[in-house]
C-alpha cells in the first residue's frame, strides 16, 4: 500500500526542500511533480485526495533570511491573491483559486490545474503565434480584465508568462500575486515598481498608481510580443527597459495584420487616450471603436474654449480615434506569398523543362496556372467589393455588389475552363508547354503576369500608405487604383477564359505494369535491354557497364552479375542467343574492343574475340563504339573520328563475323553525332548516318554480306534532329524519330526494301529519347518526357499515362510485353494493350 506522508501541520521536509510526495493541509494535497519555477517560487502538480482531482499548488518563496515582517507580507500577498482570484472564480478565462494555506511559514496557493503551457513558453518554443491564436488571446484577456476591473481588482502583472493556453486553446489569466484591489493600500516600499518592467505602463514607471488602463497597456505589449516574438521595450537591462517604456515609441508591428490598430490603441503612452476594453472589444467585433473619453479634437477643429490642439495631440487623436482597419499589410503578405509560390512553380517548371522532364513540367506548370487563375478569382471579387468603400452612396453599394458578382462569376468560369483544360492536358503526360511569344497559348501567361504585377503595385501603394499613417492622406488605394486593377483583373479573367486552349482528345488508357526487375544497388539506371528470341530471358546493361540475365516469367536473375565491361566508356552492348543460354557482350576500352561469350546460367566465359583494326596492314585507328546484332552473330565497330587542322574525317564502319572470328569488311562512313550505328536483328543490314545542316540527316543502309549500299539514302527534313531509329524485329521496317525546335517529335516508318515511307507520320507531343516497334510493326513505343504507345496504322495513341525516361526500351518477341527503364536500376515490365 502507498505510504502516506504525515500531516503537513508538522511538515515532513523543510519548506525550501519541497519534493514529490510532500503532503499539505493534513494530507489532503499530495505533490506529484513540479510544473514550473520563477522568481515567486515553484508551481507543483498535486492531487486533491479528498475530491480525487488534480490541482496546481503554488509554493510562494520566502527569501532566505527574511525578517518576520517580510515573511508576513509574503503571506499576506498570497492571501490577497486568493481573495482577488476567488472573486473572479466563475470567469472562463481566469484560473480559479480554491484555497490558500500556510505550512511552516511558507504560503501555498491551491489553484485550478490547466493542462497546457504559458503563452511565453509557446512563443519561446514555436516563435510568434499565428494571428488567429493572438486574436483569441486578445478576446479572452479583454473579457478577463474587464471582469477584474468591474470587480475592483487591478492585476498589475499582465504578461505572456501569466497567460495560460489550455490544451483546447482556451487562454486563461493567472497569477494575481501582486494584484491590488481598488483603494487598497500598497504593501511595497515607496517608489518601488511592482511587476515585469518590460510590460508595465509608462504611468506606473513614473510611480503613479496602477489602473485599469495600466493593465490594458500591459495587454497591448503582451499581444505585440505574441505576434512579433519579442517584447517591444525589452532592452536587456532593467534601467534601459524602463527608459524605453517611458521614451521610445512602439516599433511598427510587422506580423500583427488586423491586430495592428488594437495593439497601437492599447499601448498609447497617455492613459487618457489609451483605448478602453470596450473600444478594443468593439474593434475585434468588427465595429469602429468609439472615441476615448478625453481624446483631443482633430487638428483642423478647435475646442469650444478656442484651444488649438498641438501636433502631438493631433497625432494621438488620429492614431486613437480614427484607426483604419488594416486592409493593406496582411493583403500584401498574402498576395506576395501567392505570387512567390506561383513564380516558384514557374521557375521549377522551366528548370524541368530544360532537363527534358515533360511530365514534371506539365504537372508543375499546371499547378502554377491553376493557382494563378484561382488568385485571379479571389482578387477580382475582393477588388470589386472594395469599390463599395469608395462610393459610399446606396447606388454605389449596389454598383459595387453587382460588380463583385460579375467579377466572381466571370472568374469562376475562367477557373472551371482552366481546370478542365489542364485536366485533359495532364492526362497526356510529357506534353510540354511552349514558351514561344506570340502563340495563342502564351496569351494567358502574359495576362496573368500583368495581373500579378498590377496587384503587387496596388498592394505596394496600400502598404506605403499604412507606413505613413501619421501623415495626412488616404488610408486605402484611391478610386483610380481600384478601378484600374479591377479592370485588369476582369479583362485577364475574360481573355484567359476565351483564349485558353481547348481540351484535348480523350486520353488513352494507362499502361498496366506487370512487374519490376530490381537491379543491383550499385547502379543508377538501365542503359540497354534485349530479349532472347524465345522471350523467356532478357539481358539488362547497366550504367556501370555490368550485365545481368533475367528469367522473365519468374522475375529473377539468372546466374551472376557480369562485368563491368569497360569503365564508363561509350557503353557496353549485349545480345542473347535464341534460347537465352548464351550471352554475348562487348567491351570497348582504351581504343580496343573485346567480344566475349558467356554461359548465362553459370557465368562462365565460353569464348573471346579480340577485335584488331589493323586491316590489310593498315591501322584504322582506335575503336570508339561497338554494336551487336540481335543474337550476337555480327559486330559493327566504329573507329574514332580523325581530326586534322582544317577538317574532320569520318571513319568507316568495320564489320566482323563473331561466330567465325573474322573480319567481314566495311560499310560507309558514319558521323559521330546522333545515335550509334545499328544492325538489323538478323545482322544482314547495317545503318550509317550523315548529318548535313542544309540537306538534313541521311541514313544509308548497307548489305553486310556484300558491303554494298542498298538503294537511295533515307533523308530526314533539314532542321530536324534525329533522336533515335530502330528496326522492327522482322527487319522489314525502319522507324526514325526526329524533332525540331517545337518540342514535338515526328516518327516516320520506312519500308527497308523500297526506302519509302510505309505509314503516315506520327506526331508525339514531347521530345523522345528511344523508339521501338512491336514484332508485327503495328505498335510503336516511344519514351522521353513520358512513355506512350501508338498504333502505327492509324497514328492513334493507344497507351499513355506512364512517366519514363532513358534509352532502355524493347518489345518481347510475342509483342505482349514492353520492357522499359525505371528508376534506380529497375526495369519495368509493362502490358501492351491491343491496338
Amino acid at each position: 500500500m502507498e505510504n502516506v506522508v504525515p500531516s503537513s501541520s508538522a511538515s515532513n521536509v523543510p519548506p525550501t526542500e519541497a519534493a514529490p510526495g510532500l503532503t499539505l493541509a493534513d494530507g489532503r494535497y499530495r505533490l506529484l511533480r513540479p510544473l514550473g519555477r520563477g522568481g515567486y517560487g515553484r508551481v507543483w502538480l498535486a492531487q486533491d485526495r479528498v475530491l480525487g482531482v488534480e490541482v496546481a499548488v503554488k509554493e510562494v518563496a520566502v527569501p532566505p533570511g527574511s525578517t518576520a515582517a517580510v515573511t508576513a507580507e509574503v503571506i499576506e500577498r498570497a492571501t490577497l491573491e486568493a481573495r482577488h482570484a476567488a472573486r473572479l472564480r466563475d470567469h472562463p478565462n481566469i484560473v480559479t483559486v480554491h484555497d490558500v494555506l500556510v505550512e511552516r511559514g511558507t504560503p501555498w496557493t491551491v489553484m485550478q490545474y490547466v493542462p497546457g503551457r504559458s503563452l511565453a513558453d509557446e512563443i519561446e518554443s514555436n516563435g510568434p503565434v499565428p494571428l488567429p491564436v493572438a486574436r483569441r488571446v486578445a478576446v479572452a484577456m479583454l473579457s478577463a480584465l474587464s471582469a477584474c476591473h468591474e470587480a475592483g481588482v487591478i492585476h498589475r502583472d499582465v504578461k505572456p508568462h501569466n497567460i495560460m493556453l489550455a490544451e483546447d486553446g482556451t487562454p486563461m489569466l493567472t497569477d494575481f500575486g501582486i494584484a491590488k484591489a481598488t483603494g487598497q493600500a500598497g504593501m511595497t516600499e515607496e517608489g518601488m515598481v511592482v511587476g515585469s518592467v518590460a510590460y508595465i505602463a509608462p504611468e506606473r514607471a513614473k510611480g503613479q498608481d496602477a489602473t485599469a488602463a495600466s493593465d490594458l497597456f500591459s495587454l497591448g505589449v503582451t499581444l505585440y510580443h505574441a505576434v512579433e516574438g519579442a517584447s517591444p521595450f525589452d532592452r536587456g537591462s532593467g534601467m534601459a527597459t524602463l527608459a524605453a517604456v517611458l521614451l521610445d515609441d512602439l516599433p511598427e508591428p510587422v506580423n500583427a495584420g488586423p491586430l495592428t490598430p488594437l495593439i497601437q490603441g492599447l499601448t498609447a503612452k497617455d492613459p487618457d487616450v489609451r483605448w478602453t476594453a470596450g473600444q478594443a472589444t468593439a474593434l475585434l467585433d468588427g465595429q469602429p471603436p468609439t472615441a476615448a473619453p478625453t481624446a483631443p479634437l482633430p487638428a483642423d477643429r478647435e475646442s469650444p474654449g478656442g484651444h488649438t490642439p498641438t501636433r502631438h495631440e493631433t497625432a494621438i487623436l488620429e492614431h486613437t480615434t480614427s484607426p483604419h482597419r488594416p486592409t493593406g499589410r496582411h493583403a500584401v503578405v498574402a498576395v506576395t506569398a501567392l505570387a512567390a509560390v506561383f513564380v516558384a512553380l514557374l521557375i521549377g517548371g522551366l528548370i524541368r523543362f530544360v532537363r527534358g522532364d515533360g511530365v514534371a513540367v506539365l504537372h508543375t506548370l499546371g499547378l502554377g496556372f491553376q493557382g494563378g487563375i484561382a488568385l485571379d478569382a479571389v482578387l477580382v471579387g475582393a477588388l470589386f467589393a472594395a469599390t463599395t468603400r469608395l462610393i459610399p452612396t446606396r447606388a454605389g453599394r449596389i454598383v459595387g455588389a453587382a460588380a463583385f458578382l460579375l467579377g466572381a462569376t466571370a472568374t469562376a468560369l475562367t477557373l472551371l475552363a482552366a481546370l478542365a483544360a489542364f485536366g485533359e492536358v495532364k492526362r497526356v503526360p510529357g506534353r510540354n508547354v511552349r514558351f514561344v511569344i506570340g502563340s495563342k497559348q502564351d496569351v494567358p501567361v502574359l495576362l496573368l503576369t500583368l495581373l500579378v504585377v498590377a496587384v503587387l503595385l496596388s498592394a505596394g501603394r496600400v502598404w506605403a500608405a499604412r507606413r505613413a499613417r501619421r501623415r495626412p492622406g488616404p488610408r486605402h488605394p484611391g478610386r483610380p487604383t481600384v478601378v484600374a486593377v479591377d479592370a485588369v483583373a476582369l479583362a485577364g479573367a475574360l481573355l484567359a477564359w476565351a483564349l485558353w486552349p481547348a481540351p484535348l482528345a480523350p486520353a488513352p488508357p494507362s499502361i498496366a505494369q506487370l512487374g519490376v526487375l530490381t537491379g543491383p544497388v550499385t547502379t543508377y539506371y538501365v542503359e540497354k535491354v534485349t530479349f532472347s528470341a524465345d522471350g523467356r530471358s532478357l539481358a539488362t546493361v547497366y550504367d556501370d557497364q555490368t550485365v545481368q540475365v533475367w528469367d522473365v516469367a519468374a522475375r529473377r536473375p539468372v546466374g551472376q552479375l557480369l562485368g563491368p565491361f569497360g569503365r564508363y566508356s561509350w557503353g557496353a552492348d549485349a545480345a542473347l542467343g535464341a534460347d537465352g543460354r548464351t550471352l554475348t557482350t562487348t567491351k570497348v576500352e582504351n581504343g580496343d574492343c573485346v567480344v566475349q561469350s558467356w554461359d548465362a546460367a553459370t557465368g562462365h566465359q565460353t569464348g573471346r574475340l579480340d577485335v584488331d583494326l589493323t586491316i590489310d596492314g593498315k591501322w584504322r585507328g582506335p575503336i570508339q563504339k561497338a554494336a551487336l546484332s540481335a543474337e550476337g552473330r555480327v559486330l559493327a565497330v566504329t573507329p574514332e573520328q580523325r581530326e586534322s587542322a582544317n577538317s574532320s574525317t569520318y571513319p568507316s564502319v568495320q564489320l566482323w563475323d563473331v561466330t567465325g572470328g573474322r573480319h567481314i569488311g566495311s560499310a560507309g562512313l558514319t558521323s559521330d553525332e546522333g545515335p550509334d550505328v545499328k544492325l538489323s536483328p538478323d545482322g544482314r543490314i547495317v545503318v550509317t548516318l550523315a548529318a548535313d545542316p542544309v540537306e538534313g540527316t541521311h541514313l544509308t543502309l548497307w548489305d553486310v554480306a556484300g558491303q554494298q549500299r542498298m538503294g537511295d539514302m533515307i533523308t530526314l527534313p533539314a532542321g530536324e534532329e534525329l533522336k533515335d531509329y530502330a528496326f522492327s524485329p522482322d527487319g522489314r521496317l525502319l522507324v526514325t524519330a526526329s524533332s525540331s525546335d517545337s518540342d514535338t517529335t515526328t516518327v516516320r516508318l520506312w519500308d527497308v526494301s523500297s526506302h519509302n515511307q510505309a505509314r503516315q507520320p506520327i506526331t508525339i507531343p514531347w521530345t523522345i529519347a528511344t523508339v521501338a516497334l512491336s514484332p508485327d510493326g503495328h505498335t510503336l513505343a516511344a519514351v522521353g518526357g513520358a512513355l506512350g504507345l501508338w498504333n502505327t496504322d492509324t497514328g492513334r495513341q493507344i497507351g499513355g499515362g506512364t512517366p519514363g525516361t532513358g534509352a532502355a526500351l524493347a518489345f518481347s518477341p510475342d509483342g505482349r510485353t514492353l520492357a522499359a527503364r525505371g528508376d534506380h536500376g529497375t526495369l519495368r515490365l509493362l502490358s501492351v494493350p491491343s491496338s
